[in-house]
């Protein structure tokens, strides 16, 4: 049979169709999740730039820093929903319920790490060479961050994750819609100094993230814990395992953290780049980045349906899913983005306009808008093969390919670029560039590598989700 035959028949084969249809069904309401929590980020940066340029400034930067650490705290519990899928796919539903109770009390001890880290704002910001008065300010809005980090933030993000893991996303989706309405309300209410309120620019919405993380929180945990499934997953079963008895979860998050921090870390350095350049480079490509993100919300929640889908086959030992749903989830990633990332790069004063009316501004940030659009389908790709990879149990070369890419490849090259060339923000996105080419070519290449050894093994892929003992995997 020819190869392009041989696509034909996969393509048409039931179990891709069905898998097609569990992806879609799975994402939609992950990317709406997702995108609705970078849509609040993208609304309280278009009320904050109406209200002030320089506010909008100190909340970048303030938003920006706090980010390094919370982005790999997300990673650390990105195993909630990887084992959560070997379980489920497994039908081993009594034990998912220790799978989400043990991630509770970690989700709290992590986010009052970055609480410590908060209220020591300040030094941190004048280390990395921002000016004095810069730092002063961002340190206050990274302070009001840092006030509901303990309960406000990664429980909420574990306990999703739990939710996408045994395929129930839609509550996290509802509670995301509610919480944009809600947010819109107190921005106007807190940055601009509605109702009786002081107007307070950036430090007004700090408040109001921080008030709706721990409104998510809460909408979460009961939903969880009251859910129809309570019983059958386990959920109110005291759980009894010690520390090791859930090490497999945790390594899972350890790669994880590390590569969402690599990669995290590379471009909030972009941003202290941007304002060791000035505050109006720092808020083109604050606006930039902002637009870019909102789409890249889009293939997170792709990202993570196909580890969802990847988990549940991997836990099955069954090598077609495991293909089928990674190349579904790039395919169904590159038809949804393709259209923004065109407009981007043709329009990009349509983009600019939303968030500024600053002449200035908006001249900066036209020819970065362009480039963002060419480098949208690659940072979005490999977003898409990273997770899948998480998936699969392959844990550590997303993280290698992070490092080479953006540690190793982007941050000297932006650098060179913005300043030895003159390149200023421009020279920032198109290293940016250079590196997500270098890591798509990495990521592609191992997906490849793996489900060619799945293909040619017997017995399907092997990996510790499949093989260890109940008590290894679930903890009890």
């Amino acid at each position: 049979m020819s190869t392009l035959a041989n696509i034909q028949a996969n393509l048409g084969s039931p179990a891709f169709r069905q898998q097609v249809r569990s992806l879609f069904g799975l994402a939609v309401p992950i990317i709406l999740a997702r995108a609705g929590w970078m849509f609040m980020g993208v609304v309280d940066t278009i009320m904050v730039g109406r209200f002030s340029t320089t506010e909008l400034a100190y909340q970048s930067l303030g938003n920006n820093i706090i980010s390094i650490a919370f982005v790999p705290m997300m990673g650390l519990m990105l195993g909630t929903l990887v084992v959560s899928s070997n379980l489920f796919g497994q039908k081993r539903f009594s034990e998912l319920g220790a799978v989400w109770r043990r991630s509770l009390p970690y989700a709290v001890f992590l986010g009052t790490i970055i609480f410590v880290m908060a209220m020591f704002a300040e030094p941190i910001l004048l280390a990395s060479g921002q000016p004095p008065a810069m730092a002063h300010e961002a340190a206050k809005v990274m302070q009001i961050y840092g006030y509901a980090m303990p309960l406000g933030g990664l429980v909420y993000i574990t306990s999703s994750y739990f939710l996408e893991g045994v395929k129930r996303p839609y509550t996290a989706m509802v509670l995301m819609l509610v919480a944009n309405v809600l947010n819109v309300g107190l921005n106007w209410m807190l940055v601009y100094g509605n109702l009786g309120f002081e107007a307070m620019g950036a430090e007004g919405s700090a408040w109001a993230t921080s008030i709706i993380r721990l409104f998510l929180t809460a909408g979460i945990v009961g939903y969880i814990w009251f859910m129809a499934d309570a019983r059958r997953f386990g959920v109110r079963k005291p759980w009894r395992g010690g520390f090791a008895a859930w090490s497999e979860q945790r390594r899972l998050g350890y790669a994880s953290g590390l590569s969402f921090g690599i990669e995290h870390f590379a471009f909030a350095m972009l941003f202290v780049f941007a304002g060791v350049l000035g505050e109006l480079d720092l808020a083109a490509i604050t606006i930039v980045f902002n637009a870019f993100a909102l789409f890249f919300m889009v293939a997170a929640g792709i990202g993570s349906a196909s580890a969802v889908q990847v988990g549940i086959a991997y836990g099955q030992r069954d090598s077609r899913n495991i293909a089928y749903a990674g190349w579904t989830g790039w395919g169904l990633m590159t038809v949804l983005l393709i259209v923004p990332a065109v407009l981007m790069t043709l329009v990009p004063e349509l983009f600019a306009r939303i968030y500024t009316a600053d002449k200035a501004l908006i001249a900066l940030s036209l020819p970065i808008f362009v480039l963002g659009g060419l480098g949208l389908l690659l940072d979005t790709t490999q977003t898409v093969w990273s997770n899948t990879l998480r998936g699969r149990h392959d844990k550590w070369f997303p993280t290698i390919s992070h490092f080479l890419s953006y540690m190793v490849v982007m941050l000297p090259l932006c650098w060179y670029m913005a300043f030895a060339m003159g390149r200023r923000g421009e020279g920032l996105f198109e290293g940016f560039i250079i590196a997500s080419i270098l890591s798509v070519s990495l990521l592609t290449g191992r997906f490849i590598y793996l489900s060619q050894q799945d293909k040619r093994s017997a017995s399907g892929p092997v990996g510790p989700a499949v093989n260890a003992p109940a008590q290894s995997l679930a903890g009890e």
